[in-house]
């Protein structure tokens, strides 16, 4: 009898260290084994130790029930087969070849293989518990098969048909079928189930899907083209009007710069012209939000430029002068005291400044809206009232030069020589500035030729000052200094204005 429980302990220590192995593998393939497959192991374990004991000599026969030995010989060898393909699934299908090597295999198509492979291995085990001849066992309920198969022709056609979707569209894919748009969520047995954007599910037949017309917005990449509708009056000039859609577009946070979005003339309608801004995204679920953004932005980019977004011709509108330019007397002492904070322009006399805060317009930006770029031509000057821009320069990719808050300014030296821009700044936060053109500057200048003198000599200083930065950040990096230009400031004010 100590030869029993000895055996029986071996088999119980055995049982241990494979459980130990089994976990440990599972936890190198980053999962946890699964708590049913831990009952079902220590069923057959105990199922496997009372096996031993009732086939052990020591055991009177007149106890065994032959039927009692024959079950749980068949639970035994049942319970292994289903942990050891239970186990392949888990570790070769999922674990290595879907996350590992990416392979698509539909979870419908894995409880197919599994149950295939499950039932062959219960054949076998008849064969050889009962001695049963499996053919025989098949062979048996032809009959019954065939009138099962065509009662279900529908259900196995459902089958077949989401195999071949399998390899379509995957879980996780935005599509498009049978008139409904959502993410797919599971391709199962006998459906495909989208979640659509108002997170409702949508349960539809396989067989119904692959019968129609299938568009997977996630194939054959994440990329994704949009694009949006806009109006514009007949006076802007389409060029001008393509260039501003497409910088809105470079402006807007998720939207691609390669490929880099594009605006095309689409049509020439009654009360404008019709335009197309087509962009690109990395995931299809941010659409409407980007078209939603990009249209915002595309609101304040026409403001600034002054472009139309016109009515319906029928529609007959009155229009007040431009809501840019400050009207009121206690507006206008405003912006007066705000220019005289801004050093070339506080040796203008009470007049000057009155006439020009009565010129100036107010300008809105977006987070990331570009408001002059590096080497374009300009001729306006920004005075920040609101929010944050950055500058930046290039020098083997963009650097940053400073961060500006309100009250202060930048793009003198282009309003008043008509440089190209040495620097570009961008919106950090929502911006409003105050902006003065060329035409605004002309007059006080023809009136009072010697301001050009006092205005220059005060932004030589700062010209100092801002050239030195930049070339700090140049030599950081070994770019090659700046070149100062020989001509002084005021001549070349002189010569912008038209001064003698």
């Amino acid at each position: 009898m100590s030869g029993l429980f000895i055996g029986l302990g071996e088999t119980i220590l055995l049982a241990l260290l494979v459980y130990a192995g089994t976990r440990t593998v599972f936890r190198r393939s980053g999962r946890s084994l699964p708590h049913y497959l831990s009952v079902i192991y220590a069923v057959t374990v105990v199922m496997i130790v009372l096996n031993q004991f009732l086939a052990h000599e020591a055991v009177p026969r007149e106890y065994v029930l032959p039927d009692l030995i024959t079950g749980v010989r068949i639970f035994v060898w049942g319970g292994a087969a289903f942990l050891l393909l239970k186990t392949v699934d888990i570790l070769l299908l999922e674990s290595f070849l879907i996350h590992k090597k990416g392979l698509y295999v539909p979870v419908f198509l894995r409880t197919l293989i599994f149950l295939t492979m499950l039932a062959i291995s219960l054949l076998f085990i008849l064969r050889l518990v009962l001695d049963i001849n499996p053919i025989a066992l098949i062979a048996l309920p032809t009959i019954a098969t065939a009138v099962v198969g065509f009662s279900l022709k529908d259900t196995l056609t459902r089958l077949f048909d989401g195999i071949t979707l399998g390899r379509i569209m995957r879980t996780g894919d935005w599509v498009n079928i049978m008139g409904k748009e959502g993410q797919v969520v599971q391709i199962d047995l006998g459906y495909v189930t989208l979640r659509t954007r108002e997170d409702d599910h949508i349960l539809l037949p396989n067989n119904g899907v692959s019968q129609r017309e299938i568009v997977n917005y996630s194939k054959p990449s994440n990329r994704h083209a949009c694009s949006v509708m806009v109006e514009a009056a007949y006076k802007d000039p389409p060029l001008k009007v393509q260039a501003v859609l497409k910088t809105v577009a470079r402006s807007v946070p998720g939207i691609l710069t390669h490929p880099a979005p594009n605006a095309f003339v689409e049509a020439y309608e009654d009360s404008g012209i019709r335009y197309r801004l087509k962009f690109w995204t990395e995931d299809y679920s941010e659409h409407p939000r980007l078209q939603s953004e990009v249209m915002s932005y595309i609101w304040y980019a026409f403001q600034r430029q002054e472009i139309e977004i016109p009515y319906p011709v029928r529609t007959i509108q009155l229009q007040a002068a431009s809501p840019t330019a400050p009207a009121g007397p206690d507006e206008r002492a405003d912006i007066v005291q705000k220019l005289r904070r801004v050093d070339f322009l506080s040796v203008l006399s009470d007049p000057d400044l009155e006439l020009l805060a009565g010129r100036v317009r107010r300008r809105s930006y977006l987070v990331g809206e570009r408001l002059i770029e590096e080497g374009e031509a300009g001729e306006e000057f920004f005075f920040i009232e609101r929010g944050t821009a950055r500058v930046m320069i290039e020098n083997d990719g963009e650097q940053k030069v400073a961060d500006l808050a309100a009250t202060e300014f930048f793009g003198e030296i282009s309003l008043l020589t008509g440089e190209p821009r040495s620097a570009t700044v961008t919106a950090t936060s929502e911006l409003q500035v105050l902006v003065i053109d060329k035409a605004c500057f002309q007059e006080i200048l023809f009136r009072n030729p010697s301001l050009a003198e006092t205005i220059g000599e005060t932004l030589s200083r700062r010209r100092i000052n801002l050239t030195a930065a930049r070339e700090k950040v140049r030599s950081t990096s070994g770019g090659e200094p700046m070149t100062r230009p020989q001509t002084s400031l005021a001549d070349r004010i002189k010569r912008f204005f038209g001064i003698r």
